[in-house]
């Protein structure tokens, strides 16, 4: 009998053990209330009868309750920074988690009545929005850089929580300029004997990426040259360069895999075109080299044409050699952002 009660002790340990380390426990242990009540919610939209789905909400709801309000009763201490900001993080977490509940009607209806903390909230913004605006002050005034980044993210949260509190949309601004850095990206430059050109979307979508989508850009302004000189960018601390080199096509006459007679233009032609674009980044103080990398790029032409069967003996100044490096290269422009990506969130 003795043994009987040790294995069942035993089994209910392993039980207990088991039902601690499921994925939702975890998250439980580590106060992710508002991914468990959303797995809860969404179980119950698509079966309000589902009763562990219930079950599990109510006890994470009532969980996140004690934790956040625990959070929020802590008397603020003047010696810990930012001690309103922190409150306001956690009210606005825990109405978080009130609206989630709030959009499900089959999820209310089991929760009951929810806490509102609307007015707490109202009272706690103002005093974290003055927590940020003025250490977002105090940074900028510094005039450093490092300084400067600091008051950019204070006064962006500050932008983010009340957009016209104050001055500080214009201090974010203010802030942004002096951590940044300015880069001029200068026009593409090319070396063909074939008559070819760069065409204006080439160098459009190159800046466009720079500007817009390059990756840890909140502290690079990048400038066409005339956007420099419009701007009054006497002194910027980078030039960007992009050559483009080696351009060439090949073709080949074949039919099946063998050779057709030269004369024969109807013949299928398969065309490789090659070419690099060769990216730097140089000092503007210094004139340094700071960084260069060479992409090389090809591509491939397989058409049944006149047009491209005259591109065997005749490259100079055919409007397919046009087309070709068109694509050539239009295809290739994010692996220029994406290069110097990599380089400028290493740098600043």
């Amino acid at each position: 009998m003795l043994k009987i009660y040790k294995k069942i002790i035993l089994l209910f340990i392993v039980v207990l053990f088991l039902f601690s380390c499921s994925p939702t426990n975890r998250l439980l242990k580590k106060h992710q209330y508002s991914e468990v009540i959303k797995q809860a919610t969404d179980r119950i939209y698509n079966d309000p009868e589902d009763k562990s789905a219930e079950k599990l909400l109510k006890k994470s709801y009532s969980l996140a309750l004690v934790y956040y309000q625990n959070e929020i009763d802590r008397p603020p201490k003047t010696d810990v920074p930012f001690s309103s900001t922190k409150t306001l993080d956690n009210l606005l977490a825990v109405k978080s988690i009130s609206d989630r509940i709030q959009k499900n009607p089959y999820a209310r209806k089991m929760v009951g009545e929810l806490k509102n903390y609307d007015q707490q909230i109202a009272e706690t913004k103002q005093l974290a929005l003055r927590e940020l605006y003025d250490a977002g002050t105090n940074s900028l005034t510094a005039g450093t850089v490092e300084k400067a980044k600091e008051a950019f993210h204070y006064f962006r949260k500050v932008v983010d929580l009340e957009p016209e509190y104050k001055d500080a949309r214009q201090k974010l601004v203010e802030a942004k300029n002096i951590a940044s850095l300015k880069v001029v990206v200068d026009s593409v430059h090319l070396d063909s004997p074939l008559g070819i050109y760069i065409p204006d979307k080439f160098y459009e979508n190159m800046i466009y990426e720079l500007k817009y989508n390059l990756l840890d850009r909140d502290f690079f302004e990048f400038y066409t040259p005339a956007e420099a000189i419009e701007m009054q960018i006497d002194h910027p601390d980078m030039f960007v360069s992009v050559n483009i080199e080696e351009f060439k096509i090949n073709s080949v006459l074949a039919n099946n895999g063998m050779y057709a007679s030269a004369d024969n233009t109807q013949q299928r032609y398969v065309l490789n075109a090659t070419g690099a674009l060769m990216v730097k980044v140089v000092s503007a103080e210094t004139n340094v080299q700071l960084f260069k990398q060479r992409i090389n790029c090809q591509e491939y032409v397989d058409k049944k044409s006149d047009s491209y069967g005259n591109l065997r003996t005749e490259l100079r100044n055919n409007p397919e050699s046009q087309r070709i490096f068109d694509t050539l290269f239009m295809s290739n422009t994010s692996q220029i952002t994406d290069r110097l990506s990599v380089y400028f969130s290493t740098i600043h």
